[in-house]
């Protein structure tokens, strides 16, 4: 990937999502990031998409990134639309969205337009929606910026996928780059969840060697083709399938739905059935674990 030249840190910030094939951003105008629109408005892709709230606006983005599997990215505006958007990264977070939400940040003691100090400063603007995040940062340096987005599209889509948050402060945005940065080739996304063929062995193992396996799932089907591919499985080895109630995994109408369990217990799960597989559940409480 060769270097980007920018009049504006807002314009490179364009330039390094179109670079990224970035189709849409999900935004609320706020008088943080004038540098920011003024070069959306001409680098295209990506196109931005109006928001009225950021709370519609995060959760538009959410949506679009568990749709298309791809990262979903918002803009916002400095403390107050973080805070106007918290139930929105928690949805996310939940649903295991790969978001990358951008803020406007402001450095204290800035005057505004009215002559008056910034009064949007916060010296820790993602703390509000922390406990929803994998990872945040703020760009400190327009010769970095290139490697904290790339950082940060990083963090998002890979395994397990969460929101990451990156404040631009407003007084870089609006300065000229000292130099050409360097878009960086970050390394392919990881997937944690993926098992070696040690591990693989080993579960193929317990399923020959049971007579009636089930499956438990809960996210799985966050993934369009891991749906079909379940069904498969499902047939293939004979095991009732039971859901928990967040995502789509297997239709209900598949003769292997089994029916569903409950968040944090598994009493629904027939007594003969004597091996139990995990697919992207999480961690169960060890009270409520399958004995």
């Amino acid at each position: 990937m060769s270097g980007v030249s920018a009049r504006t840190g807002g314009e490179l910030f364009a330039k390094l999502l179109s670079l990224r094939k970035v189709n849409y951003v999900f935004g609320t105008t706020g008088a943080g990031m004038p540098d920011i629109q003024d070069a959306l408005a001409v680098v295209k892709p990506p196109k931005w998409i109006q928001g009225l709230h950021e709370f519609t606006t995060v959760s538009a983005a959410a949506g679009y990134a568990l749709a298309s599997e791809g990262p979903g990215v918002a803009l916002i505006d400095r403390i107050v639309g973080t805070q106007n958007s918290v139930g929105a990264f928690y949805a996310a977070y939940m649903n295991s969205a790969p978001l990358v939400v951008f803020a406007s940040a402001n450095l204290p003691g800035v005057p505004i337009l009215t002559g008056e100090p910034e009064y949007h400063y916060h010296s820790n603007q993602a703390h509000f929606v922390q406990p929803w995040l994998k990872w945040h940062t703020e760009n400190h340096s327009l010769e970095t910026l290139a490697s904290d987005m790339g950082k940060a599209f990083h963090l998002a889509l890979s395994e397990p996928r969460a929101p990451v948050y990156v404040t631009l402060r407003q007084d870089l945005m609006c300065s000229a780059p000292r130099a050409i940065p360097q878009p960086i080739e970050e390394e392919p996304y990881t997937t944690l969840g993926v098992l070696d063929d040690e591990m693989a062995r080993r579960v193929l193992d317990l399923l020959l060697t049971h007579s009636r396996p089930a499956v438990v799932t809960s996210k799985f089907g966050r993934n369009k083709s891991a749906v079909q591919l379940l069904g498969e499985f499902a047939a293939r080895f004979g095991a009732g399938v039971y859901e928990r109630r967040v995502f789509l995994n297997l239709p209900v109408s598949h003769p292997l739905h089994a029916g569903f369990v409950g968040v944090w217990d598994t009493r629904a799960v027939d007594r003969a059935v004597d091996l139990v597989v995990s697919l992207d559940t999480g961690l169960l409480p060890h009270a409520a674990s399958p004995g």
